[in-house]
């Protein structure tokens, strides 16, 4: 998850160090969470119960491939769908990556002030 004043830090920051950064890929973050993190730190920033809807990550991805083979273009918004939401491994942010916010020098901001900051609380 990265915000875009973190997003533009970083461009500032790649921006002075070109030696460092020439030709690399960067994972620049503001914060490591979860869509349930993200509910109960919205929820406990504004005082608010959302409701969810929980789906079926792979049901989406099955529905996908129905989709595709039917020429439905449309069938890529499940696989991202898919890829997003499915519960366990398998997802290019693992939390095991080194992250480009030490190179950069990146502050981790806190998710609760920034729902705040969104909010306008």
């Amino acid at each position: 998850m990265t915000t875009i004043p973190q997003i533009a830090r970083a461009i500032a920051s790649v921006l002075q160090k070109p030696a460092e950064t020439t030709n690399k890929y960067l994972f620049v973050t503001s914060f490591r969470t979860t869509e349930n993190q993200i509910l109960d730190t919205a929820e406990r920033a504004t005082g608010q119960k959302f409701e969810v809807k929980k789906v079926d990550a792979e049901a989406w991805k099955e529905e996908g491939l129905e989709m595709l083979q039917k020429g439905d273009f449309r069938a890529f918004g499940r696989f991202w769908g898919w890829f997003l939401w499915k519960d366990g491994g398998g997802h290019w942010a693992s939390g095991n990556e080194i992250t480009g916010n030490e190179l950069l020098e990146l502050p981790q901001e806190d998710m609760e002030v920034v729902i705040k900051e969104i909010a306008g609380l």
